[in-house]
């Protein structure tokens, strides 16, 4: 426990490498005890450090190692965490079909937990990764979820976010009235959390889009 939160804690600092070893030596003791939890969680948190770190085939291989390791335990909300992190980790190794895949279980995952914030989270990355398909229809339909639910969990910021992501879509897939209205939906948001430099940024989004559906 000493040793993961060690890794834990060094890896809020930035330390990337140095969280690795403590981690490691966690590792190591957790299956010398057969403490099953305690394993899959440090590898979990390994796998997330190694992403940090950019390690990217290193933290795949990791996290895999958590996802079998929580999901024969059981221990779904931790399954799901690993899941998206090893959806990220896959994404930028470029293995895309697989990243896709795994962030839909991770995604569905979540949605049976009814952990929104979670799945936000996983949707977001999905969204990433169909749109690097040009799977244009199901990045609208997975931005527009992924808005919803960080609405309904107060993650106005992430929302704001959401909805500037999907009216890029949007523009460029010719949708112009679509996208001025989902920068508005987000210059909104910005003005009611004090954002005064993103909100201005979303408007002169605005007003570039109106610009370009007037001359489409």
């Amino acid at each position: 426990m000493v040793l993961r939160n060690l890794g834990s804690a060094l890896t809020q600092q930035g330390q990337h490498d140095q969280a690795i070893v403590p981690l490691h030596d966690a590792i190591r003791i957790y299956r010398e005890t057969g403490d099953e939890h305690g394993e899959g969680t440090a590898l979990t948190n390994l796998g997330a450090v190694l992403l940090q770190a950019g390690q990217l085939d290193d933290a795949a291989t990791t996290l895999r190692g958590a996802v079998s390791i929580h999901r024969r335990n059981g221990a779904r909300h931790n399954e799901a965490t690993a899941l998206v992190n090893l959806g990220g980790a896959l994404l930028l190794a470029g293995h895309l079909d697989e990243a896709i895949t795994t962030l839909e279980d991770a995604a569905q995952t979540h949605r049976e937990l009814g952990d929104h914030s979670g799945r936000a989270a996983a949707l977001a990355n999905l969204g990433a990764a169909l749109q690097q398909a040009a799977r244009h229809d199901e990045v609208i339909i997975t931005y527009r979820v992924a808005a919803r639910l960080n609405r309904l969990t107060g993650n106005r910021q992430e929302e704001a976010l959401m909805l500037t992501l999907l009216a890029g879509i949007y523009h460029k897939t010719m949708r112009f009235e679509e996208a001025v209205t989902a920068l508005q939906e987000a210059a909104l948001i910005y003005n009611d959390i004090g954002d005064k430099e993103r909100e201005n940024e979303t408007l002169t989004s605005v007003e570039a889009a109106r610009q370009e559906q007037q001359s489409a």
